[in-house]
């Protein structure tokens, strides 16, 4: 054997003896799906529809003029778009044809039948100009 090799054989035994003593290395998986978590992304699905209810629809200003007056708790009114609404309203007051009001409405009662237009319940109306 050379001295050069002789000089090197030593050392590089000792590196690959020592290289077997470590602990292994955990490599990440290549590609493919990814390990499930133990706790779900997302909540299951609600057996029971919240309460109070979520979707309530918000109410609605409409303005515009009386089509058919009265004492109430009927009234029919074309908006300023020229949409025609079946207001429903008891203790409202008396709005002659042709009042302009501006009104709050809400979903219909389902009782109340108002005539022709689209139905909905009044929540609070007043004169304007």
């Amino acid at each position: 054997m050379s001295p050069t090799l002789g000089r090197l054989v030593p050392p590089l035994a000792l590196a690959l003896a020592l290289a077997g003593c470590s602990p292994p290395v955990a490599v990440p998986p290549t590609g493919g799906v990814p390990p499930s978590p133990t706790t779900p992304l997302t909540p299951p699905p609600p057996t029971d529809p919240p309460e109070p209810p979520t979707d309530l629809p918000t109410p609605r200003v409409l303005v515009g003029q009386i089509s058919q007056g009265g004492n109430g708790p009927c009234y029919g009114l074309i908006n300023d778009d020229g949409q025609e609404f079946a207001l429903h309203g008891p203790d409202m007051g008396t709005f002659p044809t042709g009042t302009r009001v501006r009104g709050t409405a809400g979903p219909p009662a389902d009782s109340a039948d108002c005539g022709t237009g689209r139905p909905v319940r009044l929540i609070k109306i007043e004169r304007v100009g």
